[in-house]
């Protein structure tokens, strides 16, 4: 029996094979896949910079756009303080 999850609303994780890891996950936690982001674009620095254009336009406080060298982030908080991350990551130099 799988035991009661009441506070989990939303799981992203970066996997090496998304099948198993979808069909691992949903039997051990007794969840449902419900959406896959299947897009094929990789974000960069100009979504992040779109995104920060639109908090601008709504005057809605956020930091600036933060490169961490392995992720690109732009931070917020919502009007409870919960912080909030857009994010992606860089991709490795080869």
């Amino acid at each position: 029996m799988t035991p009661l999850i009441t506070g989990i609303a939303h799981v992203e994780l970066s996997v090496s094979d998304l099948e198993r890891t979808v069909e691992w996950y949903c039997r051990l936690l007794g969840a449902r896949d419900v959406y896959r982001n299947r897009s094929e674009e990789r974000p960069d620095r100009s979504a992040l910079e779109v995104w920060q254009a639109r908090l601008d336009e709504l005057g809605i406080e956020h930091d600036a756009i933060d490169d961490q060298g392995f992720a690109v982030a732009l931070n917020l908080r919502d009007p409870d303080g919960i912080a909030l991350e857009f994010y992606f990551l860089q991709r490795r130099a080869v």
